[in-house]
């Protein structure tokens, strides 16, 4: 067994291997050299955190209506807090990059579509499961005749072959189920981890996506390495400021939000 331990003045980190074959690398100072990094990374890690608890927003354990969110009328926080707005602006600025077709996934609040058609793209594709949001988006796009918008009712998954391919995509959606919260939320880097690989089949080379991440100053190496394994690049930038209530809902808890631009 191979033992490591990292030493800090309020805590300590032990690392056994039980297993000799584990990580046997060519030498055992590559070895060491990775035990080493994973001990200090995590421990950095813990004594970063510990310098933001003083920043952080109280915020309130929730118990998920998956009911309401596939076949209720969902209350206006539960769909999207207020505090979203500004991001989803961002957001949208993104994935209009290139004023070309754009595909939507989740009306929501109809948030993230306004500031879309402000950028005046070709055109707009909206998915969204809820019966009673798609009544609400269709009479958005009804009210506005001389754009090109058009809506396709399902979850994403189960429409992906009515969809087309797009210059940018913004994704702003939740777990549907306790299935999909356990599997997409539980097990994933983060709730978006499990679009990517249709995200890269629906836009165009250069294309643009955009989502809420949920991470506050940075994107951790296993949301990092989701994201390398279908797109080319990504550059990320920080919103701060957020007027994140301190009964939030939403698993962000500090006023500021890593915005990302993902590009294929």
């Amino acid at each position: 067994m191979t033992r490591r331990i990292s030493r800090h003045k309020d805590f300590s980190l032990t690392l056994d291997v039980g297993n000799d074959a584990f990580l046997r690398t060519p030498r055992d100072s590559q070895r060491n050299w990775i035990l080493k990094r994973v001990l200090k990374e995590a421990a950095e890690e813990l004594v970063h955190c510990d310098s933001r608890v003083p920043l952080m927003i109280a915020g309130q354990d929730s118990v998920i209506d998956f009911e309401s969110r596939s076949k209720g009328a969902p209350g206006k926080d539960e769909i999207m807090e207020d505090w979203q707005i500004p991001v989803m602006e961002r957001m949208a600025e993104i994935v209009t990059t290139e004023q070309g077709s754009i595909l939507e996934v989740g009306f929501g609040r109809g948030v993230a579509s306004e500031y879309i058609q402000s950028h005046q793209p070709l055109q707009h594709t909206i998915v969204e499961c809820n019966k009673y949001i798609c009544n609400a988006c269709n009479d958005w796009i009804q009210a506005q005749p001389e754009r090109d918008i058009r809506q396709v009712e399902g979850k994403w998954q189960d429409v992906l072959g009515q969809l087309d391919i797009y210059d940018g995509i913004l994704f702003h959606t939740y777990p549907m189920d306790e299935q999909d919260f356990l599997e997409n939320v539980g097990k994933s880097s983060n709730f978006v981890e499990h679009f990517f690989g249709s995200a890269c089949r629906l836009l165009k080379p250069g294309g643009h996506l955009s989502y809420l991440t949920l991470e506050a100053d940075s994107l951790g190496r296993a949301h990092q390495r989701a994201l390398f394994k279908y797109f080319s690049s990504f550059t990320l930038s920080k919103m701060t400021g957020l007027e994140v209530p301190t009964d939030t809902q939403d698993a962000l808890w500090y006023s500021e939000l890593v915005i990302v631009d993902v590009v294929k």
